[in-house]
């Protein structure tokens, strides 16, 4: 909505479109979420629950009295629940019209909507908000807001900042204006747990007429705005109909024929009549584009009323949660909330995984044409490749891993241009914003990809992660000997469909393959095309082999020919992920760099015996040595086998 009014008052069409488009989008989405049923079953709880003999308005305790004399203290459960919700200290009294969450730190902006007449005044008025008799006297004498008083979105009405600053110019600021800013801001409302919910003298609202006035406020912004934009006619409701022969007829104040009529008083009414049909009216001859000038005045009224419908909304949401939440279990509630914590610290190691290949494909690697074509049309492919047995406490991590993995495809990433190293950050350093299932990730990449963007607005894209899981040590050999990895099949099963997909989508693109392929024989098969890799790891997921780690293999070499990033993981990190890790990069240079097949084990012991992947192992156990003994190395795979004296350390 923000984006929406700075565009009008911009009068910026380009951009404008696509915005409604992504509010009919996400209103059909947030619509469909919703079960009615539930809705109607919470609205019938409190309907059955709720107690005539008490008093629920909402203003003081029920102290009814109960058939043996006593005050009975027993409230109903909308009464109960819209009680639980205010016990904060959050209500804001006589003023519900104009509280917000951000009230007490953008109290300044509440009462900059009046224009006071006098300056003293005005100032003693603000002063008066430090104490409650200040704010009850000025609380008389608030009125409903209008479209004449009431802001929508302070940024876009500079005039009244302006006055504002005027009448308070030499008054030391109380307020920092980013916290004035946010007041009635969009993010804020909906994370706040106090932003609107309903008062005990409140009725709810149906849930049909809920969605009725939602559908209805969209569709009226979305008309305005192509109205605006030049695609349709005018929205306005037309009153009339053109037949053919029909005739306009304006009605004036004309002087009586009785009267005698000199030359100024016919000028008048001629004038008079020009004007009005020149004005019209636009309800029943529709809007004019041309005569348009105010379009943020146009948009504000339906703004208004489509916030007011995302309000009614949101209280309903937040009523039918607390009605099932008094209904629920407390060990299911506390286990509810265990999961979702647990839920929440997986992924927010995924994220930290995903922007950190991110940034370093953005910012230590070369730019590559074909990668901004595939960041910018599809999103980039996140392959995470992970060697953990479906066996023991390893299941945990696997469903885990696979539901965090899974999680980020909700978030949206934006590509910003980094500002110029003059700047406060000494790094380019991303930023998120949004809740829990609604992240952005803003992603600063420098000038040389910058100029490479075929846009240069801002760029957003999503990922699409693909996890692919094989065991390779003694606990995945006796997993599959009792046949329990079931789950891991489906789950690699399901991974190849989205693969898959993604590679149909990215064959349209027409990006041309890089032939490699030297001639000569490596470890691997030799470099093919992807639509032949894609046909093989199709056969190799659907078969029954053991330990098939060619499956991580072609994921491998699929997510790195079409510019994807890849991620390798176990438990620890440091023992099967250096193996893998080390296979992966001879893999590499034999495809790419022509490393000879003889050589090839030669390079791999190299790799496992010196360098990144020994130190690793110092720095989680201080030894520099790999966990692994004698019997292990006996069921892992041929070319995850570490080169003898590196291996022994007990501890993983």
């Amino acid at each position: 909505m923000k984006t929406l009014m700075r565009l009008a008052k911009e009068k910026q069409t380009i951009g404008m479109l696509p915005i409604c488009e992504d509010m009919i989008k996400k209103t059909r989405i947030l619509l469909s979420l919703w079960d009615p049923s539930l809705v109607e079953e919470a609205l019938s709880f409190i309907e059955e629950h709720k107690l005539a003999v008490t008093d629920d308005s909402g203003v003081g305790d029920d102290f009814s009295l109960d058939t043996s004399g006593k005050h009975s203290l027993v409230l109903s459960p909308f009464k109960r629940i819209t009680q639980q919700l205010t016990s904060l200290d959050l209500k804001s009294p006589d003023i519900d019209d104009f509280a917000t969450p951000c009230t007490p730190k953008a109290v300044d902006d509440v009462w900059n909507l009046h224009e006071y007449q006098k300056t003293d005044d005005l100032r003693n008025e603000i002063n008066l908000l430090s104490t409650s008799e200040g704010v009850k006297s000025l609380c008389s004498r608030v009125q409903t807001p209008d479209e004449a008083n009431f802001v929508i979105f302070p940024e876009c009405e500079e005039n009244h900042n302006e006055s504002f600053s005027e009448l308070t110019n030499g008054e030391p600021k109380s307020l920092d204006p980013d916290v004035g800013r946010t007041f009635l801001d969009t993010n804020v409302m909906s994370s706040s747990p106090s932003a609107n919910y309903y008062k005990p003298t409140d009725e709810p609202e149906p849930w049909d007429l809920t969605q009725l006035n939602i559908e209805a406020s969209v569709m009226c912004l979305v008309s305005k705005v192509k109205f605006l934009c030049g695609r349709c006619g005018s929205p306005a409701v037309r009153l009339r109909q053109n037949p053919k022969g029909s005739k306009r007829t304006v009605i004036t104040n004309q002087p009586g024929t009785n009267v005698n009529k000199d030359g100024e008083n016919l000028t008048q009414a001629v004038n008079t009549v020009t004007k009005v049909i020149k004005n019209g009216n636009k309800f029943t001859d529709g809007l004019d584009l041309n005569k348009i000038v105010d379009w943020v005045g146009e948009l504000r009224p339906s703004m208004r009323k489509l916030r007011q419908a995302m309000d009614g909304l949101l209280k309903t949401a937040r009523l039918t949660h607390s009605v099932f939440r008094v209904q629920q279990d407390p060990k299911a509630a506390q286990r509810v909330c265990n999961v979702q914590y647990r839920r929440d610290v997986c992924f927010s190691q995924a994220l930290t995984s995903l922007v950190t290949g991110l940034m370093t494909r953005l910012w230590c690697h070369k730019p590559d044409p074909a990668f901004i074509t595939c960041l910018t049309s599809l999103g980039p492919l996140a392959c995470f490749e992970c060697l953990l047995s479906f066996h023991g406490m390893e299941i945990d991590m696997w469903g885990d891993m696979s539901v965090a993995v899974e999680d980020l495809r909700t978030v949206m990433f934006t590509l910003n241009r980094c500002p110029s190293p003059a700047s406060n950050e000494p790094h380019p350093m991303p930023k998120i914003t949004g809740s829990r299932n609604s992240l952005t990730v803003s992603l600063p990449i420098p000038d040389a990809l910058y100029t490479l963007l075929p846009s240069k607005q801002s760029v957003t894209f999503h990922v699409t992660p693909v996890f692919f899981n094989i065991g390779i040590n003694e606990k995945a050999t006796l997993a599959e000997s009792l046949g329990a990895t079931r789950p891991q099949e489906r789950s690699n099963i399901d991974n190849y469909i989205r693969l898959n997909e993604y590679y149909l989508r990215y064959r349209k693109l027409n990006i041309p393959d890089v032939s490699l392929s030297s001639g000569r024989l490596s470890a691997c098969s030799p470099q093919r095309a992807v639509g032949d890799l894609v046909d093989e790891l199709k056969s190799s997921v659907h078969s029954n082999k053991a330990k098939n780690v060619e499956i991580l293999h072609l994921a491998a070499q699929i997510c790195r020919q079409m510019k994807g990033l890849r991620f390798t993981s176990c438990k620890s990190a440091k023992d099967r992920t250096g193996m893998a890790v080390t296979l992966e990069q001879c893999h590499i240079l034999s495809s790419e760099y022509h490393l000879a097949e003889h050589e090839f084990q030669r390079a791999l012991d190299c790799m496992r015996s010196e360098g990144c992947r020994r130190e690793n192992t110092e720095k989680n156990t201080n030894v520099r040595k790999y966990a692994f003994n004698s019997l292990q190395l006996l069921t892992l795979p041929k070319l995850y086998r570490p080169p003898t004296g590196s291996y022994g350390s007990a501890q993983s």
